[in-house]
């Protein structure tokens, strides 16, 4: 979940870095965002982050009910009653052939 946004928590800190300690005038970044006209940027970059933090989290939250479901219809068709060995004897064979046949 954090990994999906280290870039966006990097150009964050980035953009606080450019436009709100160096500034424009200092050669930063213009304040696109007008970060610095609405709000207090020690108030609105920490909330930028949550909010980062926090789409992140509902995408993470989505993706792994998404994947448990498919999963366990995926489980359903399976067969409980075959033997680990066995299926591993089929895989191998399977690759063999496919192998031969590429």
């Amino acid at each position: 979940m954090l990994m999906g946004g280290i870039p966006y928590y990097a150009y964050i800190v980035i953009y606080f870095i450019e436009v709100v300690i160096i500034g424009e005038e200092n050669g930063g970044w213009p304040d696109i965002y007008h970060i610095t006209d609405y709000s207090n940027p020690l108030i609105a970059v920490p909330l930028l982050l949550l909010f980062g933090f926090g789409i992140s989290a509902l995408v993470a939250a989505t993706s792994n009910m998404i994947s448990k479901r498919r999963e366990a219809k995926f489980f359903c068709y399976w067969d409980k009653d075959a033997d680990p060995v066995d299926v591993l004897i089929e895989a191998y064979a399977l690759g063999i052939m496919t192998g031969k046949n590429s």
